[in-house]
């Protein structure tokens, strides 16, 4: 069902900055690479978080089920990134620090735990999973190095400890060039699989730094997907 990624990204990780969302789960830039046999996971993580407050983009993208799609301006102003819909209008905000990540609904109202699984504009995706929490959990461990979308990916075992998720655990898969975040997968209660997240093609810009196009959010029963409309999160240009 899912196409590859083309071809031409491989040699790019390689050499260039990715910019890269992958949402909720999931990073919008790439960083610099770690360069090390058994790195530590919390150092992997921080590659995956959006930290670099010099960064200044805004991006059209929407969210789309079949034919249904609903359009938002995707905007990272040094370490705030926002996500702003229209119809009907409604804006989350998510402060990205160097130990935790606050997410805001409107002006400045905090979300709290009690509304992580609320689903994003009646989508797969949940308040939770945007915000990025899960790139800071403390309980952190490196379990191996996985091929994905052939890039070299290290795997992370990450679990909340003590913090509030709707979320036992999560796996996520981290390109090691890049730093890019370009799977993940959520455990429920039951240590069984509930949600993926997946990048599925990225697209090159005029500076040579490389963008997502599209990425796949799909929700899993026992342990299989279940989704015969899965949610995807499209890139299509820079905002005006």
């Amino acid at each position: 069902m899912l196409e590859m990624i083309a071809r031409t990204v491989k040699p790019a990780f390689q050499t260039r900055q990715l910019l890269a969302l992958a949402l909720g789960a999931i990073s919008l830039f790439g960083t610099s690479a770690i360069h090390a046999d058994e790195p530590d996971a919390g150092e992997i993580l921080k590659t995956a978080r959006i930290a670099n407050r010099n960064i200044q983009q805004s991006l059209k993208a929407q969210l789309r089920i079949k034919d249904r799609k609903d359009p938002f301006i995707l905007s990272l102003d040094r370490g705030t990134l926002s996500y702003r819909f229209e119809n009907p209008p409604q804006t989350f905000v998510v402060q990205l620090g160097e130990n935790s990540a606050q997410l805001t609904e409107g002006h400045g109202k905090t979300i709290t735990a009690k509304r992580f699984d609320e689903k994003l504009r009646s989508t797969d995706l949940t308040l939770e999973d945007i915000s990025l929490r899960f790139l800071y959990w403390p309980d952190a461990t490196v379990v191996g190095s996985e091929l994905f979308r052939s890039q070299m990916c290290w795997k992370l075992e990450l679990k909340p400890a003590t913090t509030p998720s709707q979320y036992k655990r999560m796996e996520a898969w981290i390109q090691k060039d890049s730093g890019a975040l370009l799977k993940a997968i959520g455990y429920g209660d039951t240590d069984k699989p509930a949600i993926q997240f997946r990048v599925i093609s990225a697209r090159k810009l005029k500076d040579d730094t490389w963008m997502l196009k599209q990425m796949s959010i799909e929700r899993m029963e026992n342990g299989k997907l279940k989704d015969s409309t899965p949610t995807y999160l499209e890139i299509l240009s820079d905002a005006e």
